[in-house]
This record gives C-alpha cells, sequence and structure tokens, in this order.
C-alpha cells in the first residue's frame, strides 16, 4: 500500500552506484543508471540462464537514460513505463533474430523522484530497499517462484535465498509479449536513504549486514563496502548497486 503523499518539499540527492561482475562470472550482464540530478535511478540484471543478457540490460538503460524534462511524478512514471514497454518490443524483436533460445531478457528496478515523494518501478527480483531513521526495508516485492511459493505458505522466508527455484524469475523485461511493470509510490523524509540492487547482492549479503552497512554512511563509501562483503562472501553473481540519500532543503525564505 502507497504511504500518504502529502506535502511538496524539496530535496537534494546524492547517490554512488557500483558494478562489479562477481567471483565466478566472466561476463557483467548488469547495467546501471545513476542521476542524481534528476533524482533516477535504474539497475537491471540480464538474464543469465538465456542469451545476451548483458545487451538486455544495457538496452533497457540506454532506453531510459534520456527522459524528458519533468513536470511530475506522475508524468515522469508514465513516460518511463513507456520506455520500459518500448524496450521490451526491442528485445522481443532481437530475440526473434539473433536468439536461439527465442529470449533475451532482463529485470529491472527504478527509483524516481520528484519533490517529496518517489516511485518504484520493477519487474523481476532486483530489488529496492529504504533505511529510514534506522528502519531496513524492502519496498519492492520479488517477482520470483520462490516469492510465489513464500505466499503460498511452501516457504519459509528464512530458507528463500537457498532453495532451489531462488534463480527463477516470472517477470522480466523481454521475457514476455505482455510485460507488467509494478510501481509503488511513497514520500520522502530528510535522510532517507535507498539501495537499489541486483540480486547478486542480496543472495551473497543478509539483510542486517546491508542495513548496517548504509547506516550513517556517505554513499560513496557504502556502495563500496557492499560490493566488498559481497565478494568477500564469495558472490557468485554480478553484483551492482546504487546508493542514494535524500536531504531536505530549507523552505524558500525560510531561517
Amino acid at each position: 500500500m502507497s504511504e500518504p503523499l502529502e506535502g511538496s518539499e524539496t530535496f537534494r540527492w546524492q547517490s554512488a552506484g557500483l558494478s562489479h561482475v562477481g567471483t565466478r562470472r566472466k561476463v557483467n550482464e548488469d547495467s546501471f543508471l545513476e542521476l542524481a540530478e534528476r533524482c533516477f535511478y535504474v539497475v537491471a540484471d540480464g538474464m543469465g540462464g538465456h542469451e545476451a543478457g548483458d545487451v538486455a540490460s544495457q538496452l533497457v538503460v540506454d532506453r531510459l537514460r534520456d527522459l524528458p524534462p519533468i513536470e511530475s511524478l506522475n508524468s515522469a512514471v508514465r513516460v518511463i513505463l513507456e520506455r520500459i514497454q518500448a524496450a521490451n518490443a526491442d528485445l522481443r524483436d532481437y530475440a526473434r533474430k539473433f536468439s536461439s533460445s527465442g529470449i533475451v531478457g532482463t529485470t529491472l528496478a527504478a527509483l524516481i523522484g520528484v519533490d517529496g515523494r518517489c516511485s518504484c518501478l520493477w519487474a523481476g527480483d532486483s530489488r529496492v530497499y529504504r533505511l529510514r531513521d534506522g528502519d531496513f526495508s524492502q519496498i519492492t516485492r520479488d517477482h520470483s517462484q520462490v516469492e510465489e511459493m513464500i505466499s503460498l505458505g511452501l516457504v519459509e522466508r528464512a530458507d528463500a535465498e537457498s532453495h532451489p527455484a531462488g534463480n527463477v524469475v516470472t517477470r522480466a523485461v523481454g521475457a514476455a509479449e505482455d510485460l507488467a511493470v509494478d510501481v509503488i509510490t511513497r514520500r520522502v523524509v530528510d535522510r532517507d536513504t535507498y539501495l537499489i540492487c541486483s540480486d547478486g547482492l542480496n543472495k551473497a549479503v543478509p539483510d542486517p549486514v546491508i542495513a548496517a552497512t548504509l547506516e550513517g554512511k556517505s554513499c560513496r563509501y557504502a556502495a563500496e563496502d557492499l560490493v566488498r562483503r559481497a565478494l568477500e562472501n564469495g558472490a557468485t553473481d554480478n553484483v551492482t548497486v546504487i546508493v542514494a540519500r535524500a536531504e531536505k532543503l530549507p523552505a524558500a525564505g525560510g531561517a
């Protein structure tokens, strides 16, 4: 459920993004977009079980790189959704022409902020988290087979990361002709810290450690430390993180 959205505060955003191939992969199939001046962040994780995952993730990021001037959060979300759908069509066409498997796809998690609100858009199991006053929570809900099993009571959440179905996503850009992208809108509070990441991070680093790493650290330090911890824990997948923090600006004419 979305939170109350009253208020039109102005925020300045700081951020840092980092991507690493991990300890076992030869190709980094993750791509990311970090535009702090527009409060727009994207992480895309190409589907390694299919062909050209790196092509898929980069195509989505390129589609979203040059958004038109933003008039409102609602209009920004509308344009982003249109471009994601266009990327989905492009990847379906690419797969028909060049892929023997017939699928070239990527997960997607994005955060866009305007004034005192932000929206998360996602398809797949890349995630957006928020740290607010010590409370760390996952905003997105994975589109994955294991998440569906959890909702049915077939798997305990504590066992999800190690479950054999943990890598099976049920939704991705390019995976099907019809793509549903989930959107949730939240209000922004001063010093909110957001983490946008591929599943290579959360599969290697437990949530409590992620939260402790974000607490009180600069965005750059936190991003670098999260990737370092993932690698120390033997990250078998590509690892991509963006850490973004909102700082409320004084009202016009205020002290």
